[in-house]
């Protein structure tokens, strides 16, 4: 008798699963396009300041304001600060202004954002010039009176503390859903 029970207990169980199954798939395509898409707003808005200042320095740049004009006595050391920094390079990838600094010197960028830059205008990237150290950078070529590179860049470390929690927060909903849903469908099985 009780070897028959636990045999229908088995049979219902499969059923139930076999009905949850779609569902739980449901669950976990929307809960990763949840993810997905608000990771990626995050990722995006992470370049937002250093947008606004690269259009203003490339229009001056455009204008024939020299590479002087953006010197500045307030450096910001990148692995140190929050603050958006700007760094203003000429043709030949020689930083001449601006105030970002790595260890007390201009950073170095590697060649091939450069030839990015140039080749398409523009480049939205995360660079880690360090261990532990990842900014979140826009670079422009700009071939007006005043050519050169202008590149201004942000810590990504606050973006990347959301994005964390949100993954965090995704996991602990899907999971949350599918045991709601795995059990409510036994119920109702």
């Amino acid at each position: 008798m009780t070897h028959n029970k636990f045999h229908k207990f088995q049979k219902n169980l499969v059923a139930s699963f076999s009905k949850w199954l779609p569902l739980g798939f449901a669950i976990t395509i929307i809960c990763g396009l949840v993810y997905t898409t608000n990771q990626f707003e995050l990722r995006a808005n992470a370049n937002d300041p250093q947008i606004s200042i690269v259009n203003d320095v490339a229009n001056a740049m455009n204008q024939g304001i020299p590479y002087e004009a953006f010197q500045s006595s307030n450096p910001v050391e990148i692995t140190e600060s929050l603050a958006p920094y700007l760094v203003i390079y000429t043709p030949d990838h020689e930083a001449v202004g601006g105030n970002g600094m790595l260890h007390g010197k201009p950073p170095r960028l590697p060649l091939a954002v450069f030839e990015y830059a140039k080749a398409h205008g523009e480049y939205r990237f995360t660079w880690e010039p360090e261990p532990d150290v990842r900014e979140a950078g826009v670079l422009r070529f700009v071939n007006g009176m005043t050519p050169g590179y202008v590149f201004v860049a942000r810590s990504f470390g606050e973006t990347e503390g959301r994005i964390s929690v949100l993954f965090h927060l995704s996991e602990i909903g899907w999971g949350l859903a599918m045991l709601g849903s795995l059990g409510f469908t036994m119920l109702l099985s």
